[in-house]
């Protein structure tokens, strides 16, 4: 029997969005809670979400608003909440997980400065060798922190795990082409999630932490000479660290364009503009007074500059 090709099409429809459809979050009620709780410890804006949750879950709440202890409720479908403005993408793995999930009452909206803005965090930290060191904690600490702090101010985070990156000078011909293979995969990733949030202001952030520096903090960044966004970036941090500075900097010190091949290929082929920057790699690098505890806060505070002043030159 020939099938019409109308009837084919609205079936093939139909199925797409009913398995298309993502599955809302459940939540147990524990001793204490209340719908503004629940809702902050999974990330979600009470306000906001308020009446959303009541809706869904009208059936399983007594009197206008008191949760029964050990009942599931169903959580509302919140885009802009911190465990889906958040993502973790293990590269090697192919998994991709929400950055945050037991902080999240820890979390709370400080402004809307950054709303609208993407920031794609690839971070590695290597030996005097150039090998990963995948157990670097305060290097977690270091990622964490700076994207809490970027989100609570609206913007979207996705961290890029990717297995060993290896130092741009003094790499073989075979490590340089197999660099260059891994970064194919993370322009892939980050390009289609670029054209997923277009119009949104997007930077893509290499940090390395290089360990060649024993005692202190000095800081170099590094930008593709034909990208204006990505130098515009650079510069925002190195005039945050010459302020930070321990001693007179050099007008050229702490700033210069990379031009490794590997580094080269993946800020011509990246969507948004590419800007790296190694911590205690250097001897050109700018010393800075804070500790390595408080530089997610600075980093931090060099993106909102740059953010502000890109959008007051439009």
């Amino acid at each position: 029997m020939k099938m019409n090709p109308l009837f084919f099409l609205i079936i093939l429809c139909s199925y797409s969005i009913t398995f298309g459809q993502e599955q809302l979050d459940t939540v147990v009620a524990q001793k204490g809670d209340g719908i503004f709780s629940i809702l902050r410890k999974s990330g979600i804006h009470p306000v906001n979400y308020y009446v959303n949750f009541l809706e869904l879950n009208k059936d399983a709440i007594k009197g206008a608003s008191e949760l029964v202890v050990g009942r599931k409720y169903i959580l509302p479908d919140a885009p802009d909440s911190f465990k889906r403005m958040g993502t973790l993408i293990r590269v090697d793995e192919n998994e991709e997980i929400p950055l945050f999930d037991t902080d999240l009452a820890t979390m709370k909206k400080r402004d809307s400065t950054l709303n609208k803005t993407v920031y794609y965090l690839l971070y590695t930290s290597v030996d005097a060798q150039g090998n990963q060191d995948k157990m670097d904690k305060p290097l977690d600490d270091f990622t964490l922190n700076l994207s809490k702090d970027l989100m609570e101010r609206g913007a979207r985070v996705y961290v890029l795990e990717k297995g060993n990156i290896p130092l741009p000078k003094d790499s073989t011909t075979e490590e340089i082409e197999n660099t260059i293979a891994d970064f194919g995969e993370l322009t892939s990733i980050v390009n289609k999630r670029y054209l997923k949030h277009n119009g949104a202001y997007q930077r893509v952030l290499m940090i390395r932490d290089l360990k060649q520096r024993k005692k202190g903090v000095s800081i170099a960044m590094h930008h593709y000479d034909k990208s204006a966004d990505g130098h515009g970036l650079a510069v925002a941090f190195r005039e945050l660290f010459k302020k930070n500075a321990l001693g007179k900097v050099k007008a050229d010190q702490g700033i210069s364009p990379f031009i490794d091949a590997p580094n080269v290929y993946l800020a011509k082929n990246l969507l948004p503009s590419l800007t790296i920057m190694d911590i205690n790699g250097e001897p050109n690098g700018i010393p800075i007074r804070s500790a390595k505890s408080s530089l997610p806060q600075l980093v931090a505070k060099g993106i909102l500059q740059d953010h502000a002043a890109t959008n007051s030159a439009e």
